[in-house]
Protein backbone atom coordinates (compact mmCIF):
# COMPACT_ATOMS: atom_id res chain seq x y z
CA UNK A 1 0.00 0.00 0.00
CA UNK A 2 3.14 2.68 0.53
CA UNK A 3 4.63 1.57 -2.43
CA UNK A 4 1.52 2.51 -4.30
CA UNK A 5 1.26 5.16 -2.64
CA UNK A 6 4.73 6.55 -3.49
CA UNK A 7 4.51 5.30 -6.87
CA UNK A 8 2.00 7.75 -7.41
CA UNK A 9 3.36 10.38 -5.93
CA UNK A 10 6.20 10.23 -8.06
CA UNK A 11 4.03 10.33 -11.43
CA UNK A 12 2.25 13.27 -10.10
CA UNK A 13 6.01 14.86 -9.99
CA UNK A 14 6.60 13.05 -13.03
CA UNK A 15 9.97 12.23 -11.88
CA UNK A 16 9.76 8.26 -12.85
CA UNK A 17 10.01 8.98 -16.74
CA UNK A 18 13.85 10.68 -17.94
CA UNK A 19 11.54 11.71 -21.09
CA UNK A 20 8.60 13.64 -18.90
CA UNK A 21 10.86 15.03 -15.76
CA UNK A 22 12.38 18.36 -15.60
CA UNK A 23 14.60 18.88 -12.59
CA UNK A 24 14.03 22.47 -13.01
CA UNK A 25 10.95 21.74 -11.35
CA UNK A 26 12.31 19.55 -8.09
CA UNK A 27 13.28 21.85 -4.91
CA UNK A 28 16.28 20.61 -2.97
CA UNK A 29 14.45 19.46 -0.18
CA UNK A 30 12.35 17.60 -2.31
CA UNK A 31 15.36 15.67 -4.06
CA UNK A 32 16.25 14.73 -1.22
CA UNK A 33 13.00 13.13 0.50
CA UNK A 34 12.34 11.25 -2.89
CA UNK A 35 16.31 10.26 -2.24
CA UNK A 36 15.71 8.52 1.01
CA UNK A 37 12.00 7.66 0.21
CA UNK A 38 13.54 5.44 -2.88
CA UNK A 39 16.03 3.80 -0.57
CA UNK A 40 13.66 3.02 2.02
CA UNK A 41 10.89 1.28 0.04
CA UNK A 42 13.20 -0.38 -2.46
CA UNK A 43 11.53 1.44 -5.85
CA UNK A 44 15.20 1.31 -8.27
CA UNK A 45 13.56 3.30 -10.94
CA UNK A 46 13.32 6.49 -9.50
CA UNK A 47 17.10 5.96 -7.18
CA UNK A 48 18.22 4.90 -11.29
CA UNK A 49 16.15 8.16 -12.58
CA UNK A 50 17.49 10.35 -10.29
CA UNK A 51 21.08 9.37 -10.89
CA UNK A 52 21.47 9.21 -14.36
CA UNK A 53 19.33 13.09 -14.24
CA UNK A 54 22.39 13.76 -12.11
CA UNK A 55 25.20 11.95 -14.80
CA UNK A 56 23.44 13.89 -17.48
CA UNK A 57 22.94 17.45 -16.55
CA UNK A 58 24.58 17.95 -13.38
CA UNK A 59 23.96 21.71 -13.60
CA UNK A 60 20.55 21.78 -13.83
CA UNK A 61 20.15 19.27 -11.23
CA UNK A 62 18.89 20.98 -8.09
CA UNK A 63 21.51 21.79 -5.08
CA UNK A 64 24.69 22.74 -4.64
CA UNK A 65 27.72 20.74 -6.31
CA UNK A 66 28.76 19.72 -2.39
CA UNK A 67 25.46 18.97 -1.23
CA UNK A 68 25.22 16.69 -3.99
CA UNK A 69 28.14 14.90 -3.38
CA UNK A 70 26.87 14.61 0.07
CA UNK A 71 23.70 13.00 -1.31
CA UNK A 72 25.43 10.15 -3.42
CA UNK A 73 28.10 9.46 -0.57
CA UNK A 74 24.71 8.87 1.88
CA UNK A 75 23.31 6.00 -0.55
CA UNK A 76 26.20 5.00 -1.87
CA UNK A 77 26.09 6.15 -5.15
CA UNK A 78 30.11 5.93 -5.89
CA UNK A 79 30.15 6.30 -9.63
CA UNK A 80 28.25 9.49 -9.40
CA UNK A 81 29.82 10.88 -6.02
CA UNK A 82 33.17 10.64 -8.15
CA UNK A 83 31.72 12.49 -11.28
CA UNK A 84 30.39 15.28 -8.66
CA UNK A 85 33.50 15.35 -6.91
CA UNK A 86 34.85 16.99 -9.84
CA UNK A 87 32.60 20.34 -9.43
CA UNK A 88 33.10 20.39 -5.87
CA UNK A 89 35.45 23.43 -4.79
CA UNK A 90 37.67 23.00 -1.64
CA UNK A 91 35.74 22.48 1.56
CA UNK A 92 35.82 24.79 3.42
CA UNK A 93 34.33 24.83 7.51
CA UNK A 94 33.40 28.79 6.88
CA UNK A 95 31.75 28.21 3.67
CA UNK A 96 30.28 24.97 3.53
CA UNK A 97 30.39 23.84 6.91
CA UNK A 98 26.06 23.08 6.71
CA UNK A 99 27.02 20.34 3.46
CA UNK A 100 29.84 18.87 5.17
CA UNK A 101 28.37 17.91 7.69
CA UNK A 102 26.11 15.68 6.32
CA UNK A 103 29.21 14.12 4.81
CA UNK A 104 30.64 10.71 6.39
CA UNK A 105 33.91 11.20 7.34
CA UNK A 106 35.79 8.60 4.97
CA UNK A 107 33.46 11.13 2.45
CA UNK A 108 34.83 14.09 3.70
CA UNK A 109 38.57 12.94 3.97
CA UNK A 110 38.51 11.92 0.57
CA UNK A 111 36.92 15.48 -0.83
CA UNK A 112 39.91 16.67 1.25
CA UNK A 113 42.74 14.93 -0.14
CA UNK A 114 41.91 15.33 -3.98
CA UNK A 115 42.39 18.76 -3.49
CA UNK A 116 45.42 18.58 -0.96
CA UNK A 117 47.11 16.55 -3.29
CA UNK A 118 46.57 18.91 -6.45
CA UNK A 119 47.78 21.78 -4.97
CA UNK A 120 51.20 19.89 -3.22
CA UNK A 121 51.74 18.73 -7.21
CA UNK A 122 51.10 22.20 -8.38
CA UNK A 123 53.61 24.02 -5.24
CA UNK A 124 56.32 21.31 -6.27
CA UNK A 125 56.21 22.22 -9.91
CA UNK A 126 56.18 25.84 -9.07
CA UNK A 127 59.56 25.51 -8.29
CA UNK A 128 61.70 26.27 -11.30
CA UNK A 129 64.45 23.54 -12.10
CA UNK A 130 67.13 25.52 -13.72
CA UNK A 131 69.82 22.42 -13.90
CA UNK A 132 69.96 20.38 -16.76
CA UNK A 133 72.56 17.91 -15.35
CA UNK A 134 69.85 16.03 -12.91
CA UNK A 135 67.89 13.24 -13.78
CA UNK A 136 64.88 13.94 -16.33
CA UNK A 137 62.90 11.96 -14.10
CA UNK A 138 63.36 14.69 -11.30
CA UNK A 139 63.11 17.77 -13.67
CA UNK A 140 59.75 16.71 -15.15
CA UNK A 141 58.10 16.93 -11.78
CA UNK A 142 58.84 21.16 -12.10
CA UNK A 143 58.78 23.71 -14.82
CA UNK A 144 61.73 23.42 -16.58
CA UNK A 145 63.87 27.09 -17.16
CA UNK A 146 64.24 26.32 -20.57
CA UNK A 147 60.53 25.72 -21.45
CA UNK A 148 59.56 29.22 -20.20
CA UNK A 149 60.96 31.74 -22.73
CA UNK A 150 62.14 31.81 -26.07
CA UNK A 151 65.42 33.83 -27.21
CA UNK A 152 66.00 34.03 -30.71
CA UNK A 153 69.68 33.48 -31.39
CA UNK A 154 70.16 31.23 -28.52
CA UNK A 155 69.68 34.24 -25.96
CA UNK A 156 71.51 34.65 -22.90
CA UNK A 157 68.76 33.16 -21.04
CA UNK A 158 70.06 34.28 -17.11
CA UNK A 159 68.83 33.28 -14.19
CA UNK A 160 68.76 36.45 -12.64
CA UNK A 161 64.64 37.33 -12.74
CA UNK A 162 62.95 38.65 -10.27
CA UNK A 163 62.18 36.12 -7.75
CA UNK A 164 59.23 38.20 -6.34
CA UNK A 165 57.53 38.53 -9.56
CA UNK A 166 57.71 34.64 -10.01
CA UNK A 167 56.20 34.15 -6.19
CA UNK A 168 53.27 37.13 -7.64
CA UNK A 169 52.85 34.22 -10.22
CA UNK A 170 53.01 31.08 -7.89
CA UNK A 171 50.48 32.73 -4.86
CA UNK A 172 47.73 33.71 -7.86
CA UNK A 173 47.80 29.93 -9.37
CA UNK A 174 47.70 28.55 -6.09
CA UNK A 175 44.76 30.63 -5.15
CA UNK A 176 42.86 29.90 -8.12
CA UNK A 177 43.55 26.32 -7.34
CA UNK A 178 42.20 27.13 -3.23
CA UNK A 179 38.85 28.58 -4.50
CA UNK A 180 38.38 26.28 -7.55
CA UNK A 181 36.61 23.03 -8.47
CA UNK A 182 38.54 20.80 -10.60
CA UNK A 183 36.17 21.33 -14.04
CA UNK A 184 36.90 25.18 -13.25
CA UNK A 185 40.66 25.47 -12.56
CA UNK A 186 40.93 23.49 -15.63
CA UNK A 187 38.83 25.98 -17.82
CA UNK A 188 40.53 28.94 -15.63
CA UNK A 189 44.45 27.28 -16.15
CA UNK A 190 44.08 25.71 -19.30
CA UNK A 191 46.49 27.20 -22.02
CA UNK A 192 43.73 28.75 -23.25
CA UNK A 193 42.18 30.08 -19.91
CA UNK A 194 41.68 33.35 -18.82
CA UNK A 195 43.76 33.51 -16.01
CA UNK A 196 46.96 33.89 -18.29
CA UNK A 197 45.67 37.12 -19.66
CA UNK A 198 45.21 38.93 -16.44
CA UNK A 199 46.44 42.20 -16.29
CA UNK A 200 47.75 41.35 -12.60
CA UNK A 201 50.37 39.68 -14.20
CA UNK A 202 51.69 41.62 -16.84
CA UNK A 203 54.68 42.53 -14.32
CA UNK A 204 55.62 38.91 -14.89
CA UNK A 205 55.49 39.10 -18.82
CA UNK A 206 57.03 42.20 -19.25
CA UNK A 207 60.28 41.79 -17.14
CA UNK A 208 63.47 42.05 -19.37
CA UNK A 209 66.84 40.54 -18.59
CA UNK A 210 69.40 43.43 -18.01
CA UNK A 211 72.32 41.56 -20.19
CA UNK A 212 69.95 41.27 -23.58
CA UNK A 213 67.05 43.09 -22.96
CA UNK A 214 64.61 40.20 -23.71
CA UNK A 215 62.20 39.28 -21.51
CA UNK A 216 62.22 36.49 -19.16
CA UNK A 217 59.01 34.28 -19.46
CA UNK A 218 56.83 34.16 -22.25
CA UNK A 219 53.18 34.09 -21.54
CA UNK A 220 52.09 31.05 -24.09
CA UNK A 221 55.42 29.19 -22.94
CA UNK A 222 54.67 29.16 -19.42
CA UNK A 223 50.98 28.31 -19.42
CA UNK A 224 51.52 25.48 -21.82
CA UNK A 225 54.79 24.00 -19.51
CA UNK A 226 52.76 24.40 -16.40
CA UNK A 227 49.98 22.52 -18.01
CA UNK A 228 52.25 19.56 -18.71
CA UNK A 229 51.51 18.99 -15.31
CA UNK A 230 48.62 20.79 -14.85
CA UNK A 231 47.27 18.28 -16.64
CA UNK A 232 48.19 15.11 -14.97
CA UNK A 233 46.66 16.25 -11.43
CA UNK A 234 43.75 14.14 -10.92
CA UNK A 235 39.88 15.32 -11.36
CA UNK A 236 37.87 13.49 -9.05
CA UNK A 237 37.95 11.51 -5.67
CA UNK A 238 39.01 7.95 -5.49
Amino acid sequence: HVRRRLRHLLRLHRLISPLQSSSRVWQPARRTTLAAAAEKYDIPDLSRSLRQMMISDIYKFPGTFLENYALSCSYGWKEEAKFVSQFCPPPSARLHGEFLMMLDTSSLLKLIGLHQSRKEIVTHALTISYQTNIPEETRLRNLRWECLGYHPGGGCRSHHHDKGLWHLLKFHLISELERSSPIEAKGKLGEGGSFWSESRLTPVWTEECTKCSNTFFKRSMVAKEFNRIFDTLPMMVD
